[in-house]
């Protein structure tokens, strides 16, 4: 029986504070933080391989007090590989998000290999689009540490010799004097189109923020991305999801 890789778009991960701009690494996600309130939204197109179309999937998974989102090579039943229960893993075990983080690079990366060299083999176009410094595999996680949200970053690439290259890091996690931060991963033009144009983003509301920057996409996509989105909110008092497709648990 043939199985289908899962694909969540592979774009560049950036992360933006309002008092200066980090680059790294990392389909359209957008999270965007504050001492109070962190929102990530997400549209619903993932991409099959086998056969090559678009459907629609839950893209934030929450597990307890933690959520994760993904972008990249999220799943191959070929050889047992599947991100989001790598991350259910990860976070069951103490520790903070930090922990978590690292856990998450510790199971995922040998599944991820074999994943990656089935890819290679089946399907050299879509390797050597990885080998050109894109992310093979980014993951978002988030949740509250005493009572202020927290936001990290998981991240696998190609190294130069074909080797697995990964790291982890904590966006933001209590108040820095940083300011507001935003993250958006995946397919992206309008998102830095929007901001270039908007340098005000940090005193808008998120959740429209959130909306309006996925929506762009949605709007610009040759059906690459597409709705409905899911924003979850997340503060001091816990979760809640502002909206969220009735099939997500």
């Amino acid at each position: 029986m043939q199985f289908a890789r899962l694909w969540r778009a592979v774009g560049r991960l950036t992360v933006l504070a309002a008092a200066g701009t980090i680059l790294s690494d990392a389909t359209t996600l957008v999270a965007v933080w504050s001492p109070q309130q962190l929102l990530i939204g997400a549209d619903s197109n993932v991409i099959t391989s086998i056969p090559n179309v678009i459907g629609q999937g839950c893209k934030i998974s929450q597990d307890g007090a933690t959520f994760y989102a993904f972008s990249g090579l999220v799943e191959d039943k070929t050889v047992d590989y599947n991100a989001e229960n790598l991350a259910h893993d990860a976070v069951q075990g103490p520790g903070d998000l930090s922990t978590h983080l690292r856990h998450f690079l510790e199971l995922a990366h040998d599944p991820l290999a074999k994943a990656l060299e089935a890819v290679r083999r089946d399907s050299p176009k879509q390797y050597e689009y990885l080998e050109q410094n894109h992310p093979a595999l980014q993951a978002i996680f988030a949740g509250v540490e005493s009572q202020t949200p927290v936001l990290g970053v998981a991240a696998f690439s190609l190294g130069p010799d074909g080797s697995l290259i990964y790291y982890t890091k904590i966006v933001a996690r209590g108040d820095d004097g940083l300011g507001t931060r935003i993250i958006y991963a995946g397919q992206q033009h309008e998102i830095r189109d929007y901001l270039s144009r908007h340098h005000d983003w940090p005193s808008a509301d998120g959740a429209a923020l959130v909306r309006t920057l996925i929506q762009r996409e949605i709007d610009a996509s040759r059906g690459e991305v597409g709705g409905p989105i899911d924003i979850v909110s997340i503060g001091p008092g816990g979760a809640r999801w502002i909206q969220k497709k009735p099939e997500c648990k």
